[in-house]
C-alpha cells in the first residue's frame, strides 16, 4: 500500500520515531562539542557538575552510533511498511550528520575530541585545585605568623619547610598544561591577608621557583591562551579568560589596609 493508498483509506502515515531518534543523535555529537567549548572556558560552570560533563563528553564521542544504527533502521522499516510510516527526510538528516561528524572526528581531529576536550578539562580543573591547596596553605600560614603571608621572595620553599608534607608537597606547584618547571605560579607581593579580597594572591607564570611581579609575568599560554586561573585575596580560584585579564586587581589603593 502506497502512502496516496494510505491516505484514501484514511489511514494518516505515522512518523517514524526511528527517524526522529537518528536526527537527534545526529545533532548530539556538534551540540555536545559547543557545549563542552563553553563549559572549558567557564570555571563557574564546568567545577558546577561533573555528572553533566560526563553525558556531554559521552554524548560528544559516541551519540553518532546510534545515530547510525537508527538512521539505516528507519529506512528500512519505512520501505517496509509502504506508505503507512514516514520521516525519511528525518533519517537521511540523521545519517548525514552521524556521518560527517565520524568523519570530523577520526579525520580531523586524529584523536577522539572527546578525550582531547577531557584531558584539557581535567588539567584546568587540577591547575585550580593546586592553587585552592595553596591558598589553604598561605591562609594557615598567614593564621600561625601574626596575620602575614610569607616573605614574597622565599614564598614557595616558606610553604614546603612550614606544611607538613602530606598537604604541602611540590606537586601543588606544577601546573600539568604547562611545560618545565619545578613551580608554575607567582605570588603578588603588594597585599597581605587584610587586604581587598578581590586582589590578586597567586597566578599562573612560567615555570621557576619563588616567583614575585604581577601582570607583567603572568602567562596564558598554560591554557592554550584561553586565559589562567587566578588565586585571589580571599582564598578563592578563578579561571580569568584572557580579555578579561585587564580587569584584575593588583595593588592596594589609597585609604585601604
Amino acid at each position: 500500500m502506497s502512502e496516496t493508498e494510505a491516505k484514501a483509506q484514511g489511514q494518516k502515515p505515522k512518523i517514524s520515531k526511528l527517524a526522529i531518534a537518528s536526527l537527534v543523535f545526529g545533532l548530539l555529537g556538534p551540540l555536545s562539542y559547543l557545549a563542552i567549548k563553553i563549559i572549558s572556558s567557564r570555571s563557574d560552570i564546568y567545577l558546577m557538575s561533573s555528572w553533566l560533563g560526563a553525558i556531554g563528553l559521552f554524548s560528544l564521542g559516541f551519540a553518532w552510533i546510534p545515530g547510525l544504527l537508527f538512521g539505516a533502521a528507519s529506512i528500512g522499516l519505512i520501505k517496509h511498511r509502504r506508505g503507512r510510516l514516514t520521516g525519511k527526510k528525518y533519517a537521511n538528516t540523521g545519517l548525514l550528520i552521524s556521518t560527517v561528524w565520524v568523519i570530523f572526528i577520526f579525520g580531523c581531529f586524529g584523536r577522539d575530541p572527546a578525550e582531547k576536550a577531557r584531558i584539557r578539562l581535567a588539567k584546568r580543573i587540577r591547575c585550580a585545585t593546586n592553587l585552592h591547596g595553596l591558598g589553604i596553605a598561605l591562609q594557615i600560614y598567614a593564621d600561625d605568623y601574626d596575620d602575614q603571608y610569607p616573605a614574597a621572595e622565599k614564598w614557595c620553599d616558606a610553604l614546603i619547610e612550614y606544611g607538613d608534607s602530606q598537604y604541602v608537597s611540590e606537586k601543588l606547584f606544577v601546573c600539568r598544561s604547562a611545560g618545565e618547571g619545578r613551580c608554575h605560579y607567582a605570588m603578588n607581593p603588594n597585599l597581605s591577608p587584610r587586604s581587598h579580597p578581590r586582589l590578586v594572591l597567586l597566578f599562573e607564570t612560567k615555570g621557576g621557583w619563588n616567583q614575585v611581579g604581577g601582570p607583567e609575568i603572568l602567562t596564558t599560554e598554560n591554557h592554550k591562551g584561553k586565559g589562567c586561573n587566578v588565586l585571589f585575596n580571599d582564598y578563592h580560584v578563578e579561571f580569568v579568560k584572557t580579555e578579561r585579564l585587564g580587569e584584575l586587581k593588583w595593588e592596594v589603593e589609597e585609604g585601604e589596609k
